[in-house]
C-alpha cells in the first residue's frame, strides 16, 4: 500500500463498539454508537472481547467492512473492534455529496453538478450546470494559464470519436497574443488580433482586419466657402461606419441670411475622407425644395468633411453635365428654402 509520510507508524484510529447477541460471530454496520464499521488494512485491526484482545487467529478481517469471530460470542458480550487507518493515496469511489473546505468544492450528487465558490451549483438551463463557478455575488472567474509560447484553449465535442470529437474550439494563441474561434473541427472563423480588428476565416493579414464599427449623429449644415451665414430649422444626419467605410443619411434645410462667397457645401460630417488622389465619392439626393437653382449631383472630394453641390453648366437640353458648383444665387432667402435629402457612402483614410 503506497504511504504519505512516516506511514504506516502515522495514522489515526477509530473505535467501535458492539454488544453480541447469542452465538453472534459477524460485525459490521453501525455499531451502538452509530459509526458504520470500515476499514483499509485487516493487519491494523484489533479486536477485543469484554476487554481482552484476541489473537488475530481467533478472527477474520478481510471484507473491508466486517469482522467475523471463529467462535460465537456470548448474548450481551461487549465487542471493541479498533481500526488504525493509515494515511495512503485514495484509490476509490465517493458516494454522496462531497464538500470540501466549505463552498470552494462541492459536488452535488442528486443533480450531478459540481460548485466551486458555492454550494448550490445551478443554472438558468438544466443542461448547463455540470459544472457552475460562483454562488451569483461577486467577480468569478476561471483561469487557463499556460506557456508564454504556447496556446491556453477550450475543445467543445460532441458524441463521436478521436479528433473528429472536436466541433468547436476558443483558443488563445499567446505567440501572436490573439484569440482565435474555430467551428466544424480544426476551421478557424474569426480572430481577434492584438490590436483589436477582427479577421475572418482563417486571414491573419491585420490590412484585412475590421477594426471599427460605430453608430451615430451628426448636424449637417449649409456652409459658403467664404463668408455668409444660413438659418437653419432642419439639421438630421445618421451614419454607420464599419472598418473605413462611412454611410450617412441626412436633411438640411437652411436660409441663406448673408451673402458670401465661392461655393456653397454641406459641412458637418463625422469623418475625413480618405486622401487618395481622385477618390471621389459620389451620393445620391432623395429630395430637393425650394432652391433658387437646386443643386443635381452630390459629392464628396478627398481629404474632406464637405458634400459639394454641383448644377448643370449647359443651358441646353437635355442638361446632362453637371459640373459647376452650387453658388450664392443658387439658395433662397425664405424660412422654407434650400431643402435637401442625401446619402452618401464614403472612405476614410
Amino acid at each position: 500500500m503506497p504511504y504519505i509520510g512516516k506511514a504506516p507508524a502515522s495514522g489515526i484510529r477509530s473505535r467501535f463498539i458492539y454488544t453480541a447477541t447469542a452465538a453472534q460471530t459477524t460485525f459490521t454496520g453501525a455499531d451502538g454508537n452509530g459509526k458504520t464499521l470500515g476499514y483499509t488494512d485487516g493487519e491494523y485491526v484489533d479486536v477485543y472481547l469484554n476487554g481482552v484482545l484476541l489473537d488475530p487467529a481467533d478472527y477474520t478481517a478481510t471484507s473491508k467492512t466486517s469482522v467475523v469471530l471463529d467462535s460465537g460470542a456470548t448474548v450481551s458480550d461487549i465487542v471493541e473492534i479498533v481500526v488504525y487507518d493509515t494515511f495512503s493515496v485514495f484509490n476509490g469511489t465517493f458516494t454522496g455529496d462531497l464538500t470540501v473546505d466549505g463552498d470552494t468544492l462541492f459536488v452535488d450528487s442528486t443533480n450531478n453538478s459540481v460548485g466551486i465558490g458555492t454550494t448550490s451549483p445551478s443554472s438558468f438551463f438544466s443542461d448547463a450546470r455540470q459544472l457552475v463557478v460562483g454562488s451569483g455575488s461577486g467577480s468569478q472567474g476561471i483561469t487557463i494559464s499556460s506557456g508564454t509560447s504556447e496556446n491556453s484553449q477550450v475543445f467543445f465535442a460532441d458524441g463521436t470519436s478521436g479528433d473528429a470529437a472536436y466541433r468547436g474550439i476558443v483558443r488563445y494563441l499567446h505567440s501572436s497574443d490573439a484569440m482565435a474561434f474555430y467551428t466544424s473541427g480544426a476551421n478557424e472563423r474569426l480572430r481577434i488580433l492584438s490590436g483589436g480588428g477582427i479577421t475572418f476565416n482563417g486571414d491573419t493579414a491585420t490590412t484585412n482586419a475590421l477594426d471599427d464599427y460605430e453608430e451615430g449623429t451628426f448636424s449637417p449644415a449649409y456652409a459658403f466657402t467664404s463668408g455668409g451665414s444660413f438659418n437653419h430649422n432642419i439639421q438630421l444626419g445618421r451614419y454607420t461606419k464599419i472598418g473605413r467605410v462611412v454611410h450617412c443619411t441626412g436633411r438640411v434645410r437652411g436660409a441663406k441670411s448673408s451673402t458670401g462667397s465661392g461655393a456653397i457645401n454641406i459641412s458637418g460630417f463625422p469623418f475625413t475622407s480618405a486622401s487618395t488622389a481622385n477618390l471621389h465619392a459620389s451620393g445620391t439626393i432623395g429630395r430637393t425644395g425650394n432652391f433658387t437653382n437646386a443643386p443635381k449631383a452630390i459629392f464628396m472630394g478627398t481629404n474632406s468633411t464637405l458634400l459639394a453641390m454641383r448644377q448643370n453648366n449647359s443651358s441646353s437640353s437635355p442638361k446632362s453635365n453637371v459640373s459647376d458648383d452650387t453658388v450664392d444665387g443658387d439658395m433662397g432667402t425664405g424660412a422654407s428654402d434650400n431643402d435637401l435629402i442625401f446619402s452618401i457612402t464614403y472612405m476614410t483614410s
